[in-house]
């Protein structure tokens, strides 16, 4: 099959294609179970051999269809089974390796009928598995019972006891008296349950006998249950998210639209043939007909509404296995969770001293990502719209919100536009920088729901870091020192630590940092303030991520600089950070902060305001106050006054960067 084409065309479009995942061959292990003398081992027999005798075993040994005699593919696992309760425990045992059951009874003998309720109960207490139930001997002239006969209505109650949804036994099918007692001639749904068309079989004659085994294999292959709830008619959350999936990795220009072109390429892909343009254009007829808000202007393509149409059509008119060959193309099983090969998440050996960043193409590709979803364009993407994007992966919520072991929320910037708070670009590419250098694993994860293919173009690169572990004890600071001689910090990505005494204002500087100023500061403990944001940096931009430490180690491994904060109007803040200075590793470059929240300044102007000061003497305490702040910060080698939010956002945060990079 050939490469469909990628929009731009270039080696380098950071707009992957859509890699196919191809599943192993399945393995489709069918138990046949009934009472003695009902032909369960005739019916192998007749279906291996296309031949019938008298006497046949009393059980047959495991019996294998190779995959390359299956339509479908599969190799299908045959297990009869014994009557005798002296092999209750075997036959319980089976059952729980397999995948569907065939429970057979006897048209001539009605008391066979009469126990299948006893086979019902006992499988549903093994495994919650499909059960089609098989009449055999139809070649016999017996009299089998009618529409409106007693019988029947047995046959209802029994079906009626054992629901598909939410239960614990599925009865897919029910071959022969079932059938004929509900004169279906078409699959169709009564209720909870799934009856299937009438199929009588016979050992002896071979009649429908591998239709039995084919309903048996279908309920296994392509289980309607995961996909669609057939009493509401609607389909399932899961199975709707992984439609969503499959539109947006075909949708490869992110218009919203899956044109004919992309919508050709589906097909091609998934079904191995193309469409006609006529085909399309009979498509698009009707579907403009049953789902006009689904159909694209001109009829030129499918809204993702059109699309998810598109499938539920299928699915309701019973061609579950054509959703199916997509979802499994795709790498979904049957409980509809996407497996993601082990080596798309595994990550290559790299060194100590290096860690991990988003590559040039996985920023475009986020990039692109966020100006699709930019509904008006103006380079900010709601909170909503976020939800959006990540609506399609198995965790939907944003992976900066998950990626890290420590459950303080991740802080950012984001700016209010029409009421709703928004993130900008800057914004939005810092807080997956931080995902990749705090959690690579979820962040290949999160890229590979969404569509980029990562063995195209990797998504991380692994970049210098600061610190080498020496082999000596107690040498980790003069291996830190040595290294920051011979190498800068590479990445982009500037791990900052702060510290500071509770009178010292840090939480508000943090929040200050991030554009939040009169935001509700959590006065808790175990709250671990920690917030990142988008540097400019001569002609890069860097990602300042602030937090504070939980361990010493954990300023020696990962602390590229230090953030020492005080509050000039706090004697204690001041002498907190004179001492931890001299604690903390020399190695390690800092910066000692005089930071005065706007907030508390005018607090304090206005209570000496009301308290009779004059404004000249006023304005004198301030100039000695600023000349002590001046004398306090010489002492260190690395310090800045911020006593306004701008000071923060620019230069305090310039000045960190710098310090860490230089």
């Amino acid at each position: 099959m050939s490469k469909p084409a990628r929009s731009g065309g270039g080696a380098d479009d950071p707009s992957p294609t859509r890699e196919k995942l191809h599943l192993k061959p399945q393995v489709v292990r069918i138990e046949v179970l009934g009472d003695e003398k009902v032909g369960k081992t005739s019916l192998i027999c007749s279906l291996v051999s296309r031949h019938f005798s008298e006497k046949v075993p009393s059980v047959l040994l495991n019996v294998q269809i190779p995959a390359e005699e299956s339509d479908e593919n599969v190799i299908i696992s045959i297990t009869d089974t014994s009557s005798r309760v002296s092999d209750l425990m075997r036959v319980t045992n089976a059952s729980k390796r397999s995948d569907a059951i065939l429970l057979v009874y006897d048209l001539t003998r009605p008391e066979t009928f009469q126990r299948l309720r006893r086979w019902l109960d006992f499988i549903a207490k093994n495994k919650e598995i499909p059960v089609v139930l098989v009449a055999n001997k139809v070649d016999i002239n017996a009299v089998t019972p009618t529409t409106d006969g007693p019988y029947a209505s047995q046959v209802r109650n029994l079906v009626n006891t054992y629901p598909v949804r939410d239960q614990q036994l599925q009865v897919l099918g029910c071959i022969g008296l079932a059938a004929v007692a509900f004169g279906l001639t078409q699959f169709c749904v009564f209720g909870e349950q799934f009856v299937v068309s009438e199929v009588e079989c016979s050992a002896k004659n071979f009649t429908q006998v591998a239709q039995a085994f084919f309903l048996a294999q279908k309920a296994v292959l392509y289980p309607v249950a995961p996909l669609y709830n057939e009493k509401k008619r609607q389909l399932q959350p899961k199975c709707l998210k992984a439609i969503k999936r499959t539109f947006r990795l075909y949708n490869r220009d992110r218009s919203g639209i899956l044109s004919r072109e992309e919508l050709n390429e589906y097909q091609y892909d998934c079904f191995g043939v193309r469409l006609l343009g006529t085909e399309i254009d009979t498509l698009m007829e009707y579907l403009s007909s049953e789902v006009p808000s689904g159909v694209a202007p001109d009829r030129n393509g499918l809204f993702v509404e059109g699309f998810i149409y598109l499938w539920w059509l299928f699915i309701d008119r019973n061609r579950p296995e054509s959703g199916w060959q997509v979802l499994r193309s795709l790498g979904y099983n049957n409980d509809l969770h996407l497996e993601i090969p082990p080596e798309r998440i595994q990550l290559s050996p790299y060194e100590e001293d290096q860690a991990t960043q988003l590559t040039g193409q996985a920023v475009d590709f986020l990039t692109n990502l966020f100006r699709q979803f930019d509904a008006n364009k103006d380079n900010n993407i709601a909170e909503d719209e976020v939800e959006a994007i990540f609506s399609i992966c198995e965790d939907e919520a944003a992976p900066w919100h998950t990626c890290s072991a420590i459950s303080s929320p991740l802080l950012y910037e984001t700016t209010l536009v029409d009421g709703k708070p928004t993130l900008s670009l800057p914004v939005w590419l810092a807080c997956w920088s931080f995902v990749a250098q705090e959690n690579p694993q979820k962040l290949l994860e999160t890229l590979f729901y969404l569509g980029y293919n990562d063995k195209l173009f990797p998504a991380i690169e692994f970049v210098k870091s600061v610190l080498l572990k020496s082999p000596f004890l107690g040498m980790d600071a003069w291996s830190r020192s040595l290294t920051r001689k011979v190498n800068k910090i590479e990445r982009n990505v500037v791990s900052c630590y702060i510290f500071g005494s509770p009178e010292s204002g840090k939480e508000h500087f943090v929040h200050t940092f991030i554009g939040q100023i009169d935001a509700l500061l959590v006065d808790d403990d175990q709250f671990i303030v920690r917030a990142i944001g988008a540097v400019p940096d001569r002609d890069s931009t860097k990602y300042l991520f602030i937090t504070e430490a939980l361990s010493d180690d954990e300023i020696e491994l990962k602390a590229d600089v230090l953030v020492l904060v005080m509050n000039p109007l706090d004697e204690s803040s001041k002498m907190f950070v004179e001492e931890l200075d001299k604690q903390l590793p020399a190695a390690i470059p800092r910066v000692v902060i005089s930071y005065k929240p706007e907030v508390q300044d005018e607090a304090e102007t206005e209570t000496k305001a009301e308290e009779g000061g004059d404004e000249e003497e006023l304005a004198k305490e301030e100039t000695l106050g600023d000349f002590s702040i001046d004398a306090t910060l010489k002492q260190y080698t690395t310090s800045i006054k911020c006593h306004e939010a701008r000071s923060v956002q620019e230069e305090a945060a310039q000045l960190i960067v710098a310090t860490a990079l230089r």
